[in-house]
């Protein structure tokens, strides 16, 4: 997913919000902003076009292992700044 980051939030207040069974408070997340890319596995490959405001992005894996668990956003912090101009 590439979300942008909600107005006056960081990339660490998202990794903060994301940290296992925290979530408190509203989510540092616009979900309503938001671009969904396809799950493909190993070794696959796609490429997207999508089109972001100017601002910061994140982009979070909410892809669990095939054994189950948490989401790798939660598991391994898979969470990354992008900055548009």
């Amino acid at each position: 997913m590439i979300a942008r980051l909600a107005e006056g939030a960081s990339l660490d207040k998202a990794q903060e919000f994301f940290a296992p069974e925290d979530f408190k408070g509203p989510p540092p997340i616009d979900f309503d902003a938001s671009e969904i890319t396809a799950v493909l596995d190993a070794g696959g490959k796609e490429v997207d076009t999508v089109e972001l405001q100017s601002g910061s992005h994140a982009l979070l894996c909410f892809v669990n292992d095939r054994s189950g668990g948490p989401p790798h956003v939660i598991k391994a912090k898979m969470i990354q700044e992008v900055k548009v101009r």
